[in-house]
């Protein structure tokens, strides 16, 4: 298992993607503008550069009626503000350049003030093709897990959670690679 799960630059990893979860909040809540996405950008697989940038990108819905949390754009940097409540999730969304060709995302769960599980989604193509997804998860003690379901406006329970997601702009693949 790569040290990214583990810690980044000596930081443990559930530090560095609270801080982060919390950093795109405020730019959310600050920029206000629906059509647009936040993009940190990780540059070589640390936390040392940030580069944020905004790009049109789809639309959709997520939903987590157990944790109260909903937002509208699912390619956007996305956090609930009760971080210490079982079920509330950080979404870190980013892409490597302007055209978008390579979609990650990082998701932090957390149970209570700690975070269990990191989740990395990467999507190398876009266009035309089934919105299904792979989701791996890898919990603090290191255990990977992995559950599949489908962003296709149908309502999927995992964990105990129900994810969904409506009114997709694009459809895009997205595949979870464990580094």
């Amino acid at each position: 298992m790569s040290s990214l799960y583990v810690s980044i630059d000596g930081r443990p990893v559930s530090d560095v993607f609270t801080q982060l979860a919390d950093t795109a909040f405020e730019i959310l809540k600050n920029e206000g503008n629906a059509s647009t996405q936040i993009v940190p950008e990780i540059v070589n697989n640390t936390n040392k550069t940030w580069r944020y940038k905004t790009s049109g990108t789809m639309q959709g819905t997520m939903q987590y009626p157990q944790s109260g949390g909903i937002e509208p754009h699912f390619a956007r940097a996305w956090t609930q503000r009760s971080m210490g409540t079982d079920g509330s999730f950080g979404w870190v969304i980013y892409t490597d350049d302007d055209n978008n060709q390579l979609f990650v995302g990082y998701c932090v769960y957390y149970i209570g003030a700690q975070a269990k599980y990191l989740v990395k989604y990467e999507n190398t193509n876009f266009a035309g093709k089934d919105n299904n997804a792979l989701l791996a998860m890898i919990d603090s003690e290191g255990k990977t897990g992995g559950y599949a379901f489908e962003f296709s406006g149908v309502n999927v329970d995992y964990s105990g959670f129900e994810h969904r997601q409506e009114g997709v702009a694009q459809s895009r693949e997205l595949r979870v690679t464990l580094e």
